[in-house]
């Protein structure tokens, strides 16, 4: 037997293997529901333990990685502030105009954001050596997979572990109703894919991030150019009666075009800094996500498959094939 939520009222309601592929009536709305096979693989909860049991504090982290961010930007331009006189070339940098404000504030914000994601994916790897499956667990009945589940779940819990103890939750209650080596296989590398997917759509704010800063700096530039342009054009349009007035036009005059390329200057900067972080984060990701694929196929897989063994009087040609 296994749960699953209806598709008209959202409620909890049973169905066994047995229904796949056939319509069941919800006992609370009366609407019949088709069972799918591939909901199996996409969220069923078995007995109540699925990758459901895991919580997630991805919100809270954000929160506080978004109240650290505007932290750290507010003591970064008090200092800017308080040790930086007004005519030092970091302050005409940094504080001159809404665009620097703008871009360090996108740059403080990616680069919270790179490092927390960062942590996060190092305690990641550091739980695929947490011993979930000890050479002696027992996978051959529901009970045995359901205590094997609670154990599993409550050690990711311990350790902070949300990508590789779900799957392997997925897969042990997937076999626990389909006895089936090749469908725990497919099961696993869907669990995999997706999770790539997920892995590759996370970076999707970075990269907007990554094409606005440098927009921003251009913004800056073309402000600063026409600043410029536009306050020579007034003098030079007059009688000029004195050469101070030139002078002075032509002092305003180098001080836009300064904050012209300081923008870009310091947008392609933290471009930089930001691709170069975001590029360390993706790449810690990926192989972490490689090695938990690897992990099934060469740890959970194989384990199944002496259980199939046991449980059809049969034993695999190559077991290292898994």
């Amino acid at each position: 037997m296994f749960e699953l939520k209806c598709s008209h009222c959202k409620e909890i309601i049973p169905a066994s293997i047995e229904n796949i592929g056939y319509y069941i009536a919800c006992p609370h709305c009366k609407n019949e529901m088709l069972i799918k096979e591939n909901e199996l693989s996409a969220g069923i909860v078995a007995n109540g333990i699925g990758p459901e049991n895991f919580s997630s504090s991805s919100l809270a982290g954000t929160m506080a990685t978004g109240l650290l961010t505007i932290i750290a930007y507010a003591i970064f331009y008090g200092a800017i502030y308080t040790l930086c006189s007004k005519s030092s070339i970091i302050f005409r940098m940094l504080a001159t105009g809404w665009v620097p404000y703008a871009v360090m504030f996108l740059s403080f914000w990616a680069t919270g954001m790179l490092i927390q994601k960062g942590v996060s994916i190092r305690k990641q790897a550091g739980c695929l050596g947490l011993n979930y499956l000890p050479e002696d667990t027992a996978l051959e009945t529901e009970d045995e997979i359901d205590k094997t589940c609670e154990t599993i779940i409550h050690k990711a819990k311990e350790n902070g572990d949300n990508m590789l103890a779900p799957q392997i939750v997925t897969v042990l209650n997937r076999f626990k109703l389909i006895k089936s080596l090749r469908d725990a296989e497919n099961v696993w590398r869907e669990a995999s894919d997706k999770a790539y997917s997920e892995a590759e759509s996370s970076y999707g704010l970075f990269r907007v991030i990554v094409w606005a800063v440098p927009i921003l700096g251009f913004i800056g530039t073309v402000q600063g150019v026409s600043s410029s342009v536009g306050g020579l054009s007034a003098v030079l349009g007059k009688d000029v009666e004195e050469i101070s007035q030139i002078t002075a036009a032509l002092t305003n005059v180098t001080k836009d075009l300064a904050f012209a390329f300081d923008t870009t200057l310091i947008a392609l900067i933290m471009t930089v800094i930001i691709v170069v972080l975001m590029s360390i984060v993706e790449n810690l990701e990926f192989k972490t996500l490689d090695r938990i694929e690897k992990y099934g196929i060469k740890k959970l897989l194989p384990m199944l498959a002496g259980t199939v063994a046991k449980y059809r009087n049969w034993t695999p040609k190559r077991r290292s094939d898994y």
